[in-house]
């Protein structure tokens, strides 16, 4: 996480063009850039984890879920936006376990 945010800000030119100064009030080109209409268009298996507490608000993730057909969505109810640090045991068997019910299919 150290390491990707300070290439970040050793070379923003990217993140600047697509975010703007920041995440909370998106001004770049991203700003109006929605494909939600084809989330129906994933077609593998998927995991949707969010945290309770996270700037991806569980609203945002039900429609995700919504959208792609037969997700799964698993909230961390006292997590944010990391919930692989915030939770690293419980994160690490969601996706282990997730993977193996995959690769059997």
């Amino acid at each position: 996480m150290q390491r990707s945010f300070a290439g970040i800000g050793a070379h923003p030119d990217v993140y600047l063009t697509m975010q703007g100064p920041n995440e909370f009030n998106i001004t770049g080109t991203l700003k109006h850039w929605d494909i939600t209409g084809r989330l129906g268009e994933i077609d593998v298996p998927t995991l949707i984890t969010a945290g309770g507490h996270d700037e991806f608000t569980p609203v945002q993730a039900e429609a995700l879920h919504a959208g792609i057909p037969g997700s799964e969505l698993v909230t961390f109810e006292n997590a944010s936006h990391m919930q692989f640090v915030e939770e690293p045991e419980r994160y690490h068997e969601l996706v282990a376990d997730f993977l193996a019910r995959v690769e059997q299919q």
